[in-house]
């Protein structure tokens, strides 16, 4: 069990970057109610590009944001050093590459330069929602128990 409360944030998911900047100030809103406690962000493809927008405010108690299979814009500067960042992502997702051309018009990344990349190999983007079995630093998890432990900081 994680020892934390756990706020789920739902949005439109629209891949566009007014959608983006509008769930932003929503997600932003939400966390200022919760400034007492450390923040971990866990997102998902272009929830991953909410929270990122949201983890530049260094008001917020923001410990970690963990991306998984999210697009990345090639220019974007380093978040905050207090923000620990994990990035995962598969080189076998498509829909992740479809969304780095679209959404920043061929000037994505996957990969980010100075942070924790994990690459878990073949899988495709809805992969990452099913708890499949996938193999990392050598040991085999189950991808909800990987996720678990890159929350409470043991990977």
């Amino acid at each position: 069990e994680i020892p934390a409360d756990i706020i789920i944030f739902n949005w439109s998911g629209g891949i566009s970057p007014f959608a983006i900047r509008k769930a932003a100030k929503e997600l932003h809103r939400t966390l200022l109610e919760h400034t007492d406690k450390e923040i971990i962000l866990f997102t998902k493809s272009l929830g991953g590009a909410v929270a990122e927008k949201v983890a530049w405010d260094i008001r917020l108690p923001i410990k970690r944001l963990v991306y998984i299979v999210t697009p990345h814009f090639r220019f974007t500067k380093a978040l905050p050093p207090s923000v620990e960042v994990v990035n995962i992502f598969s080189p076998a997702d498509n829909y992740l590459r479809f969304a780095n051309r679209v959404l920043y018009l061929g000037l994505g990344r996957i990969e980010i330069p100075g942070v924790q990349n994990i690459s878990i190999p073949n899988l495709r983007h809805s992969d990452f929602n099913h708890n499949i079995k996938i193999k990392y630093d050598g040991k085999d998890f189950l991808l909800f128990d990987f996720y678990r432990e890159l929350l409470v900081g043991a990977l």
